[in-house]
């Protein structure tokens, strides 16, 4: 896994101004309403507050359930496609953290040669398989896991323009979050995640919690509210051995870029090959436009 200068942020400004480079606009904060269609075809989309921004082509980087089911019409759209939509399953939810800290955090005993180098820019405690499926076992039942699957980076190690002089910034995560919980309880659920990501570090290195200045603990709602990801699901739909390759996200779909709607493509990580910052999914999906469109 390769880390940049400047972080991921530096990623989307870059693209950004590639894209209006060649040409396109690029609207922030805006908020998508519904696809529009005419005769059975995507022909834009409407945004909050009325306007509709009409194309030739209309691409969703939100995951198939916010799509279909949230900006269409499912009365459009064929029934046995909604029906396979809504078997998507979008508990890849966890928890993250981001921790200002004092000072870095020292391991100790077997664990101090996490300590040499940069070591500590990318970590993870996981522990074993076995507690791994123990977590997501206490997940399913609406509970927080009693001890829990940590991932931790420290990008500041690797970038020191990211955190004032001798402090460093980091990043952690725990899975598995119980997002079928009651809505209401989430908040209580996130605070009682978010102390237990701190005591595992802390198990290992000591002075982890007392080095902490400040941090800021987000649920799943806050990237479904941010982000317009199903439940928070930044896998866009868990990748089971059914929904590998051309059968992701469901069977049938051919990896995911044409969708039942003439002029409607899909191109984020519901498609396949699936998660993570790979760019696969945009690439494969603009291959597939441009065979039809050509």
């Amino acid at each position: 896994m390769h880390k940049l200068k400047g972080g991921l942020g530096a990623v989307s400004e870059g693209l950004a101004e590639y894209f209006e480079e060649l040409g396109g606009e690029l609207r922030l904060h805006t908020t998508i309403e519904k696809v529009l269609t005419e005769n059975g075809k995507a022909v834009g989309v409407e945004l909050r507050g009325g306007e509709r921004v009409t194309s030739g082509v209309t691409v969703s980087n939100l995951d198939h359930t916010a799509t279909f089911t949230g900006l269409m019409d499912e009365a459009d759209l064929p029934a046995d496609f909604i029906y396979a939509i809504k078997q998507i399953d979008h508990r890849g939810a966890y928890v993250q953290m981001q921790v200002a800290l004092e000072e870095l955090p020292e391991f100790t005993e077997e664990w101090s040669f996490l300590n040499e180098g940069e070591m500590r820019g990318q970590m993870g405690i996981f522990n074993s398989a076995e507690l791994l499926e123990r977590s997501w076992d206490q997940c399913r039942r609406g509970k927080v896991p009693d001890d829990v699957c940590v991932g931790f980076q420290i990008p500041s190690v690797l970038d020191d323009s990211l955190a004032p002089p001798g402090k460093h910034a980091a990043t952690l995560f725990a899975y598995h979050f119980p997002v079928t919980a009651p809505r209401s309880e989430h908040g209580k659920l996130k605070d009682v995640m978010g102390d237990r990501i701190i005591d595992k570090v802390t198990r290992y290195a000591p002075n982890f919690r007392e080095s902490i200045l400040h941090h800021a603990t987000f649920a799943p709602y806050h990237y479904e509210s941010m982000f317009g990801c199903t439940n928070g699901d930044f896998t866009h739909g868990l990748i089971h051995p059914e929904h590998l390759i051309e059968f992701r996200p469901v069977m049938g779909s051919d990896g995911g870029y044409r969708t039942p709607v003439p002029n409607l493509y899909m191109c984020g990580s519901g498609c396949a090959p699936g998660p993570g910052v790979t760019f696969l999914p945009g690439y494969n999906s603009a291959h597939a436009i441009l065979e039809d469109v050509a």
